[in-house]
């Protein structure tokens, strides 16, 4: 914080002089918090904040790119907090990017150099369901959210052995993808559920569903 007084001194004469001084109280100098980044894989969400400290400006901190690249596929928004900037989006190939960030604050600045590595995308697996899915009843409605990880987004799923139970079917909405409808049939349905990413990677679950 900075703050500012008139101070009056006088001469051997006594003749009296103002003059207008400004101090800084318990101002930090402006830093970076982050000293290393995570590492990322291609085609999965990145998504870090870099986050600075101290600073005697009053604006926020405007953070900027002045040297080298970020990984392809990620951006940096400079609009995240008054002391924060994010990196993210989805790295598109294997990399290691070194780059500089410079944060403004009105009155100071301080720049600090990173490094991003990304990886080789990581396997692809279906984590939700497991082997058997939610139960449901007999004319009612049913849903099942279908979840994976690793390998490229987005995904692609579909039956690939077996049936679902009548009534019911796999629906791609812009939240995600689900098993849905309403049963017709009860009794205990088994089939191959399969999820395909961008790059053609593919995992199968044999998987059953239960109506009552």
């Amino acid at each position: 914080m900075r703050e500012q007084s008139t101070v009056s001194v006088r001469d051997a004469a006594f003749r009296r002089a103002n003059t207008t001084a400004t101090a800084s109280f318990g101002s930090q100098p402006l830093t970076f918090i982050e000293s290393t980044l995570p590492d990322g894989n291609v085609g999965a969400d990145y998504s870090v904040s870099i986050n600075t400290t101290g600073g005697s400006g009053t604006e926020q901190h405007r953070f900027s790119l002045v040297a080298g690249s970020l990984p392809d596929g990620l951006q940096m928004q400079s609009f995240f907090g008054v002391q924060s900037t994010l990196i993210h989006g989805r790295p598109t190939r294997i990399q290691t990017s070194t780059f500089t960030v410079r944060v403004d604050d009105g009155a100071e600045t301080a720049t600090r150099t990173f490094t991003i590595r990304i990886n080789a995308a990581v396997t692809l697996a279906i984590t939700l369901p497991g082997p058997t899915a939610r139960s449901g009843t007999l004319g009612q409605f049913y849903f099942q959210n279908l979840f994976a990880s690793g390998g490229r987004t987005p995904y692609n799923w579909s039956i690939t052995g077996g049936a679902l139970p009548p009534g019911l079917r796999v629906i791609r909405a812009s939240n995600g993808t689900r098993i849905e409808g309403t049963p017709t049939a009860r009794g205990t349905f088994t089939f191959n559920l399969t999820v395909r990413d961008q790059d053609g990677q593919q995992a199968t679950q044999v998987t059953t569903i239960t109506i009552n």
